[in-house]
């Protein structure tokens, strides 16, 4: 009876997993592996050529339990081996050839297709891509996360060379990444890969010290296989890709590095003595005391030393270990699984569609008029869970904001270095989550203001230190939860805006008047007009004033709005305000001409009913209402959007005045019939025949099943100046 080959592939692909789990601390993970691969062999129906490669590759196997076989070679050998029997099964799948050879061994070391060969592969040439395409959308996909994964622990390594925890993270992710990628023939990531690894190795056998050129190094590697993966993707599209120009240069450096010889570090754990100066137990000092005596030959252990020479306590040093433990201990990871966007944005719309069916059917006058409580409560009932649905769908879009709070130290430090500036660049709050498409338009407007904050507002370290200031300066990167919105800041220690060439430079562009009295915000906001820039020299960092209006121009197509506080001589902080998600507004509903609008309540200063008198007119045109000591231009939303209806709030004191403020601080008062109340609105889009209309967000389906829209403050100023 004919062998079923596509069970024996399905089976050889499960194998094939389980060797990329493989640790050498964990023999066990081999046992599942033999388990498989027996049962294959005793079915008595294989072709005895495949027969014999399966019997070959337990011996493997079990050499490799017993210690008889190095792990990290018979790991690589066991990979060549089920590539090669996956690849045969394949083809007797089809009833194709050929079968292993008879005398084909795994144990024995096979030409050329080892990751590392000598073999030279021209930058630029022509991306070897094969494999089946849902399989090499799950390698980009899981790449990236790794690929993500080892940087941020790179950089953490750069001020903890000897975190092993950390060393280990990034050999496992990179090992990954080879193991898939040589699953799926992508040779030359594969060969990429695995020359990282073998750098990260020798670090972890204490063979290499990670020094910052090292670390540079393996950066730079990071990147080109970033923009292996990238090519991936594209050929997945239908491109033709070819290999990245840095590719041979990388490998050039990591063969380098991997014939150096460095000083040993400390092997397996973080050492107790730098636990016991980090936690303030013992100074520097008194630990380099107790080092000194073990190298003069005392064979105790440095905990020992310490306590017999009363510098720290039992209780201490055990407090030391328990940390030192920790360090290495695994987390528990969630388990997830992968959807597509577009299912979830699917069923975020298709929610909507359902709160706003369910707020026409309680509007009804049928459903209202119905008194029975018992009904009453069951349509309550419905309502909560509905609002809870509605809560779980809007989640499902949610992530966190730490892979672009990654990305951001590293620009950071690149940016550092290039600018030759010290800095610590701090990060909080990385798992802050905001909508998807939110978290995709904010990485934009960070990087304009972390290069501004590197390369202007940091001082070079001799000019902090003249002025009493550390030479190392600090970057703070921060996001955080408040009343409802996602707040994220962008703050350092550095020299703070200067509000008199900032103010000089918005006279001479002619924006304001030299005598006009503006507030330290007013001054600050010119900065984010296109072209403003008070860089003395331009560089290829910043100084061409190009940044920071796409700042702006982002977050004010997020609804958010941006505050600055800036200290002289003390720093600056950039504080952005997010809304959680875009696909819902908070909103004041009020009614002009018999219409309803929808104003987003991030947008509102204040509301009031005029007084006799506060409404004034100029030259006998434009409107304005004095509030305070503030005069306001006073808009009618039915004039402005053109319609004929009359106006039925052009007499001072009719109906209610809301005063409103765009992202640059600019206020213009909406005279409105009346405020309705405070909603909560599922944004829909106009349509692609109606395009973008100046002065308007979108538009909301109302209980009644109107639609009202949803005001867009910025373009409505625009409109009011005649932009």
């Amino acid at each position: 009876m004919p062998h079923d080959f596509g069970l024996v592939e399905e089976r050889l692909n499960t194998v094939a997993a389980e060797i990329l789990l493989l640790e050498k601390t964990n023999l066990a993970l081999l046992n599942p592996i033999l388990g498989v691969l027996t049962g294959l062999s005793e079915g008595g129906t294989l072709p005895p050529a495949f027969t014999t490669q399966i019997q070959r590759t337990v011996s493997l196997i079990e050499k490799m339990i017993l210690g008889e076989v190095d792990f990290v070679a018979g790991s690589k050998k066991l990979g060549i081996s089920i590539e090669k029997m996956l690849r045969v099964a394949g083809n007797l799948k089809r009833g194709e050839g050929p079968l292993p050879e008879e005398g084909e061994d795994p144990e024995q070391e096979p030409e050329s297709s080892e990751a590392g060969d000598t073999g030279k592969t021209q930058a630029g040439a022509p991306l070897s891509i094969g494999g089946d395409r849902s399989l090499l959308t799950d390698f980009v996909n899981e790449a990236r996360d790794h690929i993500s994964a080892a940087e941020t622990q790179l950089l953490d390594l750069e001020t903890n060379p000897a975190d092993s925890a950390r060393i280990d993270g990034v050999f496992r992710a990179w090992h990954t990444v080879k193991g898939v990628a040589g699953f799926l023939n992508l040779k030359e990531i594969q060969k990429l890969a695995h020359t990282m690894e073998s750098v990260m190795d020798r670090t972890r056998k204490g063979e290499h010290a990670l020094s910052p050129v090292t670390i540079d190094t393996l950066l730079e590697s990071n990147d080109c296989l970033k923009a292996f993966i990238d090519n991936v993707e594209e050929s997945i599209g239908g491109a033709h890709p070819a290999i990245p120009g840095q590719y041979e240069a990388v490998l050039i450096r990591l063969a380098s590095l991997e014939s150096q010889k460095g000083p040993q570090p400390p092997e397996g754990k973080i050492r107790i003595g730098d636990l016991l100066v980090r936690q303030g137990i013992v100074s520097r000092e008194v630990v380099e005391e107790a080092l000194m005596k073990q190298k003069q030959g005392d064979t105790r252990k440095i905990g020992e030393i310490l306590i017999e020479d009363k510098r720290v306590s039992a209780s201490e040093i055990g407090s030391a270990i328990a940390a030192q433990s920790s360090a290495r201990s695994s987390i528990t990871i969630e388990e997830t699984i992968r959807v597509p966007v577009g299912r979830i944005d699917q069923l975020v719309d298709a929610v909507g569609e359902a709160v706003i069916a369910q707020s026409m059917i309680y509007a009804d006058k049928l459903v209202m008029g119905i008194a029975d409580q018992a009904v009453q409560t069951k349509i309550g009932h419905a309502a909560m869970i509905m609002r809870q649905i509605q809560e779980m769908a809007m989640s499902l879009r949610m992530v966190s904001v730490l892979a672009t709070f990654q990305k951001m130290a590293r620009l950071a430090r690149d940016l550092a270095k290039k600018c030759g500036r010290e800095i610590d660049f701090i990060t909080e709050g990385e798992d802050t989550e905001l909508d998807k498409s939110v978290v995709e338009k904010i990485g934009d407007p960070l990087i304009h203001m972390i290069r501004n904050s590197v390369d202007h507002g940091i001082e070079p370290p001799d000019e902090r230190e003249k002025t009493g200031k550390p030479s190392r300066a600090t970057v703070k990167l921060r996001a955080y939860h408040r009343a409802g919105n996602i707040y994220i800041e962008v703050s350092d220690d550095g020299r703070g805006l200067d509000r008199a060439a900032i103010l000089r430079k918005a006279v001479e562009k002619g924006l304001c008047k030299p005598e006009e009295r503006l507030t330290d915000d007013a001054v600050y906001r010119f900065i984010f007009l296109p072209g403003f820039s008070t860089a003395k020299q331009v560089t290829d960092i910043s100084g061409r004033g190009v940044g920071m209006d796409v700042v702006l121009r982002n977050i004010e197509a997020l609804r958010g709005s941006v505050e600055i506080v800036s200290t002289p001589g003390k720093g600056t902080t950039f504080s952005i305000r997010l809304p959680l998600t875009l696909a819902i507004v908070d909103g004041m509903i009020v009614r002009a001409a018999g219409e309803q609008y929808i104003v987003p309540t991030l947008a509102i200063v204040e509301s009031l009913r005029p007084a006799e008198g506060q409404i004034e007119r100029v030259m006998q045109r434009g409107a304005m209402i004095k509030v305070r000591r503030d005069l306001i231009p006073l808009i009618n939303l039915e004039s402005l959007f053109g319609r004929n209806t009359p106006s039925q709030t052009d007499a001072a004191g009719d109906g209610v005045v809301m005063i409103v403020e765009d992202m640059l601080g600019k206020k213009i008062g909406l005279h409105l019939d009346d405020i309705v109340g405070q909603q909560q609105v599922v944004i829909k889009s106009l349509g692609e025949e109606m395009g973008e209309i100046a002065g308007i967000a979108g538009g909301a389906i109302m209980s009644d099943g109107s639609v009202s829209l949803i005001l867009d403050v910025g373009g409505i100023v625009k409109l009011a100046q005649g932009g």
